[in-house]
């Protein structure tokens, strides 16, 4: 992924989304992130363990919604 070192993690996406169980879209997500020891109130931990994940993984698929390039790593 192109400077993957400097990617941004939104803090808002993070609490707003992935980390908030009652969030009707996140799928499940929410549940499996806190069940890893990761907590809204320190949302930057999750930010440097998905930046790690960039740098260190390969992209699998990349594709280009109406949002941004959204970039996939398997780890």
């Amino acid at each position: 992924m192109p400077n993957a070192a400097q990617a941004v993690v939104d803090a808002e996406k993070l609490n707003g989304y992935l980390l908030d169980p009652a969030h009707p879209d996140n799928g499940g997500k929410a549940p499996f992130f806190l069940g890893l020891g990761f907590r809204a109130e320190d949302c930057q931990v999750l930010a440097a363990a998905f930046r790690q994940l960039a740098v260190a993984f390969p992209v699998t698929e990349s594709m280009a919604p109406s949002h941004g390039r959204k970039y996939v790593h398997d780890g």
